[in-house]
């Protein structure tokens, strides 16, 4: 089979870009030691995918691996900036201490996501981690916001929450790594380093997730599904709604009058189709907009 046929292949070409996404994470050594089976294991079209595949993807790593450990090199010799995110004081003193083992710097620190956004506009950091549910802002939302105030600052998700459809809205917000509080501080680690270098970070669950994800996402949004997707700045009303705050207070913290922000309110429930403020509430909590 030649390369040419291969790339014309749906199936092994989501095979090849999915190894290839994968491999940046495990650098070259590794992804040539993995057999041609593993990118078409269960997959129909697998008397497709031959050993080939497996030829293009570890040229291709045999050829940029001197570059990628030279452009890491290159970070580490110098000072990798951090932001931290989280409400929870605990959990910003674990990771600045993680941080600074290595000699790295906290040059900011953030109880919100509000807040993480205006200092990564002010500090723009080599890297932003942030705790995905957060007052005022969470980091879903406070993601998207960083990339569009400090473009090169990379940002990595801490979180409790294992649902992929969670995931998938993280990476989709133009994150780069997505981790578990659980995961070990070396995982964390590397992680960082490898987002302060411009390249995204999957752990082997994330890994699974994100591959089942690509897999199984061949059906198009429903009209259902499409009416209730909210904006960016309705997503926010929603939080600071369903965390208590008046129409004036939102109006307040997002710049607008209170007629305006009533106005989006009766919207958002309109499109959303729901009748009582309880209602809200509970979208919040299922969406992981509040914590429950």
């Amino acid at each position: 089979m030649s390369r040419f046929r291969i790339f014309r292949l749906p199936i092994a070409s989501l095979c090849l870009w999915f190894a290839l996404f994968w491999g940046e994470q495990r650098g070259h050594l590794a992804i040539r030691q993995v057999p041609a089976h593993f990118f078409c294991s269960g997959l129909p079209g697998r008397a497709l995918c031959d050993d080939a595949v497996v030829l293009i993807v570890r040229e291709h790593f045999f050829r940029r691996g001197t570059a990628a450990a030279k452009r890491s090199l290159t970070m580490s010799e110098n000072t990798i900036r951090v932001l931290i995110a989280d409400d929870h004081h605990i959990i910003r003193d674990g990771v600045r201490g993680m941080v600074q083992s290595r000699g790295w710097t906290v040059c900011g620190e953030a109880e919100n996501g509000r807040q993480a956004v205006a200092l990564a506009a002010e500090l723009h950091p080599s890297v932003a981690v942030l705790d995905l549910t957060m007052p005022e802002l969470n980091g879903l939302d406070a993601t998207r916001q960083i990339r569009k105030v400090s473009p090169a600052t990379g940002v990595l998700i801490f979180s409790g929450h294992q649902s992929e459809d969670v995931i998938r809205q993280v990476f989709e917000a133009g994150a780069r790594s997505y981790l578990l509080k659980t995961d070990r501080r070396d995982v964390i680690l590397d992680a960082i380093e490898a987002v302060a270098n411009n390249r995204s970070y999957f752990t082997p669950f994330v890994g699974d997730v994100m591959f089942s994800s690509m897999l199984n996402r061949t059906k198009p949004a429903t009209q259902e599904e499409q009416q209730g997707r909210l904006t960016d700045r309705e997503r926010e009303i929603v939080q600071l709604l369903a965390e208590g705050r008046s129409n004036k207070e939102v109006g307040t913290l997002l710049g607008i009058s209170v007629k305006t922000a009533e106005t989006h309110r009766a919207a958002v429930m309109r499109k959303l189709g729901l009748e009582t403020f309880s209602h809200l509430v509970r979208y919040a909590i299922r969406n992981n907009l509040i914590a429950a």
